[in-house]
């Protein structure tokens, strides 16, 4: 359990509204908060949480991965995939990086998406669009570049990311061959089909691709992680690309089978979401929310 949850799980003190939502014909009240980000970044795309429960963790639109230190402190800067991200933290008067949405600096700051941590060595794995593959360690700081491409194909679009924590081996997409993040449109457009799924083993640091082909569409649509259940929370958005008309979290088993189903748009609007994660159990589960595009992380409890 996480700081977060420890002081606030299942209360309504900090929460902007509640209402009562209908799963499966049971009745479950619900209530959501936002974990503002610090001013003028966006984009807490991935979210992760370390062994001991902390977090969440999450990368951001200037190239850093903050964490979350509870509602007195917030976010926290903890790591960053650029020498010119960790210039402009030392030295704020001459910022190249610190606290931008630009887009065109990405090359230069990075923009960390995909976020897992290794349980047994502490290490955080990321998946930056810009700067392939890195890992950090326990204390955090200046990651690590592991890999850029693989197979000898260069990396387009380094995206959503997951550690398996009986090997070790970290899996993550590579969501375009083609196009980068800055021409995800382009890519949608044109049907791109080149995402690939990969396997990077740090034991022996063999880095390959599976044996499966991505769609553009689905590490930006449908993401998702398993629970301690076995189950997976995937988020869906619904509508045209990038003006989706309802972003959605659904839960579902190792059969694809839906047990439940969550929409927020009522917290999103048109937002798009990247991700939903669970943290809990069922008497009081809450359900982080990453987003490409929003200012802070959501965070919706349901009370069963």
């Amino acid at each position: 359990m996480n700081l977060y949850e420890t002081q606030h799980n299942c209360r309504n003190d900090l929460h902007f509204h509640t209402n009562v939502l209908l799963y499966s014909s049971v009745l479950t009240s619900s209530s959501f908060a936002k974990l503002q980000l610090p001013l003028n970044v966006i984009g807490p795309d991935s979210l992760a949480f370390d062994q001991q429960g902390r977090g969440p963790y999450t990368g951001v639109s200037d190239g850093r991965v903050l964490k979350y230190e509870g509602p007195t402190s917030g976010f926290t800067g903890f790591a960053h995939t650029s020498l010119y991200t960790n210039l402009a933290m030392k030295y704020r008067s001459k910022a190249v990086c610190y606290g931008t949405i630009d887009q065109n600096l990405w090359p230069i700051c990075g923009r960390p998406l995909g976020l897992g941590f290794n349980y047994q060595t502490g290490e955080l794995y990321i998946a930056d669009a810009v700067s392939g593959l890195l890992v950090v360690g326990p204390g955090g700081g200046l990651a690590t570049p592991l890999a850029t491409s693989a197979e000898g194909v260069p990396f387009g679009l380094p995206d959503a990311l997951d550690v398996d924590q009986l090997t070790g081996k970290v899996y993550f997409t590579d969501a375009s061959s083609v196009y980068g993040i800055r021409e995800i449109i382009q890519a949608v457009g044109n049907n791109d089909a080149t995402g690939r799924l990969l396997e990077y083993d740090p034991r022996t640091t063999r880095l390959g691709q599976l044996g499966l082909q991505l769609v553009e569409m689905v590490p930006l649509y449908w993401a998702g992680l398993t629970t301690a259940k076995g189950t997976f929370w995937v988020a869906v958005n619904t509508g045209k690309f990038l003006l989706p008309t309802s972003p959605t979290g659904l839960e579902i088993d190792a059969h694809g089978n839906v047990l439940r189903t969550v929409n927020f748009e009522a917290e999103y609007g048109s937002t798009l979401i990247s991700e939903v994660q669970e943290r809990g159990d069922d008497a009081c589960l809450n359900l982080y929310v990453g987003s490409f595009l929003a200012s802070f992380v959501g965070v919706y409890t349901l009370n069963g």
